[in-house]
């Protein structure tokens, strides 16, 4: 239901398109994160002073966004699934990326995504923010738009996928649409559970994981979901690293290796 609003106009260039292998998917999770929040282009984020120390977190977190981008999960849409049910029974199909492609990208993802890892999300959009002090009032606006739309943005992916939230905003302008089939799925705990499950590590998650693929064709649903969840926000903290190189004074990709 959710590429029913497609196509949609961007409001910015796409985010690490010039790494990407599949442009074209590049574009497609932008037009529907574009749809879903209209977010202000990051890269009117002002250039700001850091320390070395802030300074080497930002440059690694745009980093790991680059490498991420190329890794074949966040080059594909996996945007296939299919459920019928006839009687008791129910059959789920969908398009799932291998085991080691996925074991990959779970582990270079968690940098950016995990709030306690140094270089997260949370901890650029905090070196940045406070940053902001040091420059002129409408640099700082331009800033603060930047910092608390995009805060925002991410707080809510964690707690719906990217289908419910589209889904959700197509029943109220249309009425007749049907209730997301995602409804209730919260990604932030469903890569939690993945992650500390099985993927990374048989640890705290283990009985949640399980529970989750005691069921042979259930199991593709779910992990379908934390894919989706996982390329969703990916593609968020590319569009990120936009605002991190610009806080940078945006200097060459080649010196920040």
């Amino acid at each position: 239901m959710d590429d029913a609003v497609l196509p949609v106009s961007l409001n910015f260039p796409v985010p690490l398109r010039d790494v990407a292998s599949n442009s074209r998917a590049f574009e497609y999770h932008w037009e529907k994160l574009t749809y879903a929040f209209n977010l202000p282009s990051p890269a009117q984020f002002p250039v700001v002073e850091l320390s070395p120390s802030d300074r080497e977190i930002v440059v690694q977190y745009v980093k790991n966004c680059r490498t991420l981008a190329e890794y074949s999960i966040f080059n594909d849409s996996h945007g296939d699934l299919s459920i019928t049910t006839r009687g008791d029974e129910t059959t789920v199909t969908a398009n799932l990326p291998s085991s080691e492609a996925f074991t990959g990208a779970s582990a270079r993802f968690r940098h950016l995504h995990n709030d306690k890892e140094n270089a997260s999300f949370i901890k650029v959009k905090n070196v940045l923010s406070a940053a902001l002090k040091d420059v002129g009032p409408s640099k700082r606006t331009n800033g603060r738009t930047v910092i608390k739309t995009w805060a925002k943005a991410r707080a809510t992916l964690d707690e719906k996928m990217i289908q419910t939230i589209i889904a959700e905003r197509l029943v109220k302008e249309r009425p007749i649409m049907p209730t997301p089939t995602f409804k209730g799925v919260k990604p932030a705990e469903l890569i939690k559970t993945y992650n500390y499950g099985d993927t990374l590590h048989w640890g705290v998650e283990r009985e949640k994981f399980a529970k989750l693929n005691n069921d042979k064709d259930l199991d593709k649903f779910w992990m379908h979901c934390v894919v989706s969840s996982m390329i969703t926000l990916g593609h968020f903290y590319f569009g990120f690293s936009v605002a991190a190189m610009s806080a940078l004074g945006n200097p060459p990709i080649r010196s920040l290796r």
